[in-house]
């Protein structure tokens, strides 16, 4: 059976009210503004299990360049992960980061440095990388390719990560662009959506609907890792 999780990249409100409308939320951790592990465990305890959280690694980690603070970050949102029992990471670019050779050396580094052996890693590369060169390097290390799949065709694998994101002003979605994302994410056993629209509920059912399911997808866990939210509310270390 197909996996679909869907959310939004940031939390807006209270994470138990976020819950019952979405089963994704993207987590950007701030090495700066470290969140109390016991909060991580009550944003776990707070949500069905069937909930993911998806770990945004920071940008100190993923600028690429070798350091201390990097080492310390790193293991930070490694341990976050754990907490939030995370089955998917998110490597995702300053655009800063250009298709060097010292750069894909390091982003190699940097991967193996982080066990996926069940945690998936997904790459989001900034836009000066041709889109040939970023598929072989998703595939040569065996990370997903991050890409919005209302405009263009996913890299091909059991595992999708996606942005949907709205144009003009309204940052709005068609249904043309819907039912193309649809169409596209039916060849992968697992997806991960992240809707960036005005209306991303209306388009997390538009998607879950068409699995015959409606808005509440069945949703098998498959691992633990943790990671770390930002609530105004939320104790800070």
């Amino acid at each position: 059976m197909q996996r679909v999780y869907i959310g939004t990249r940031t939390l807006q409100g209270a994470l138990e009210r976020y819950a019952k409308k979405f089963n994704l939320l993207e987590v950007r951790t701030e090495p700066e503004v470290p969140l109390a592990s016991r909060t991580l465990r009550r944003w776990r305890k707070s949500v069905p299990p069937s909930f993911v959280f998806s770990v945004v690694l920071p940008n100190v980690v993923t600028e690429l360049r070798p350091s201390a603070a990097a080492d310390r970050a790193l293991q930070q949102t490694l341990e976050i992960a754990t907490i939030l029992e995370s089955p998917v990471m998110l490597i995702s670019h300053p655009v800063s980061v250009t298709p060097t050779a010292a750069n894909r050396k390091r982003l190699e580094e940097l991967v193996q440095r982080i066990p996926h052996d069940v945690v998936r890693l997904a790459w989001e590369p900034p836009g000066l990388w041709e889109e040939e060169e970023a598929r072989n390097v998703a595939s040569r290390l065996g990370l997903v390719l991050v890409r919005d799949a209302a405009r263009e065709p996913l890299a091909p694998g059991s595992v999708a990560y996606t942005r949907l994101r709205g144009l003009g002003d309204s940052r709005r979605l068609s249904q043309t662009r819907i039912d193309k994302t649809i169409e596209r994410l039916q060849a992968f056993r697992e997806a991960f959506v992240i809707v960036e629209t005005d209306s991303p509920l209306a388009v997390a059912k538009a998607i879950h609907a068409s699995e015959g399911r409606g808005a509440e997808p069945r949703i098998s866990r498959t691992r633990h890792v943790e990671y770390a939210l930002h609530a105004e509310d939320e104790e800070q270390e």
